[in-house]
């Protein structure tokens, strides 16, 4: 994202619920809250949403960073 400009990145953290989000919207018409495949998909998705952060596919990102000297 900073690529190429006068910052040095000091750190990221990638984050959100990018995972959860989809599979809500996936079954918000198809009833499946009450379904027990649903309680299945939501106690896995820490940790499909640790790989989608890992990976920088979150939808939020905080950048810090300092401009560097010229």
């Amino acid at each position: 994202l900073l690529a190429g400009t006068d910052f040095t990145v000091v750190g990221k953290w990638y984050f959100g619920q990018d995972f959860f989000d989809f599979i809500s919207s996936a079954g918000a018409n198809q009833g499946i809250g009450s379904n027990s495949i649903w309680e299945e998909i939501a106690s896995a998705a820490p940790n499909i949403q640790q790989v989608i952060d890992e990976k920088g596919l979150s939808d939020t990102v905080i950048i810090v960073a300092y401009k560097d000297k010229k």
